[in-house]
């Protein structure tokens, strides 16, 4: 993965919430384009979470992005 393909996500209009999928099955939610931090042709990124924490990713382990589901991914019971 590139920093060029994140870039295409982060910049998006309107933006849209996106996951990185990494190779070890974790999934890091990126909620908002503040949230996210890199330089360009660089090899790493930094994701904020809301909890105050953040995630370092190197871009080799990167495997996929895409969009998070509308709402909160929980699926609504039906009556």
């Amino acid at each position: 993965m590139q920093t060029k393909d994140i870039d295409s996500f982060v910049k998006l209009e309107p933006f849209k919430p996106f996951r990185l999928n990494l190779d070890d099955g974790r999934v890091i939610a990126v909620k908002h384009r503040e949230a996210i931090a890199y330089f360009p042709g660089g090899r790493t990124v930094v994701v904020m979470q809301p909890d105050g924490f953040t995630d370092h990713i190197e871009l080799l382990h990167v495997v996929s992005i895409d969009y998070r589901p509308a709402g909160n991914g929980k699926r609504k019971k039906s009556a």
